[in-house]
């Protein structure tokens, strides 16, 4: 394709939609992502800071709660109300919310709450 006296290749996306009010895009979720190239956009907090999702540990999150004023250990509990949560997220979405991309984060969620289920607490 030529744009003025340039060429230029002409790539279509397949990681955005057109929301429906047709003024903006929405990103979608990329389902390729690499588990240890995962960051967070928070730190969580241990003797140091960790984002690396890899990197962060079931004691990182109680030592966030617990700075927070949350006390400690609060992760069983975070665990435990994670399903009801995303059912209570998902019934007050707009009907025209993409399914996909909703179903892609709270896929991920639901794994991560798993995830921390299953390291020892500390």
């Amino acid at each position: 394709m030529a744009f003025g006296s340039g060429k230029a290749l002409v790539v279509t996306r397949f990681d955005r939609v057109l929301h429906s009010s047709g003024r903006y895009w929405l990103r979608l979720p990329q389902e390729d992502f690499h588990p240890k190239k995962l960051k967070l956009a928070m730190a969580v907090h241990g003797e140091s800071k960790h984002c690396r999702v890899e990197e962060i540990t079931r004691r990182h999150f109680s030592m966030t709660a617990h700075r927070c004023g949350l006390g400690p250990n609060m992760e069983p509990d975070i665990i435990t109300k994670t399903p009801t949560v995303i059912a209570a997220v998902g019934a007050r979405l707009p009907k025209s919310f993409p399914e996909k991309f909703f179903r892609s984060v709270t896929t991920g969620l639901q794994k991560a709450a798993q995830r921390l289920g299953k390291m020892a607490a500390e």
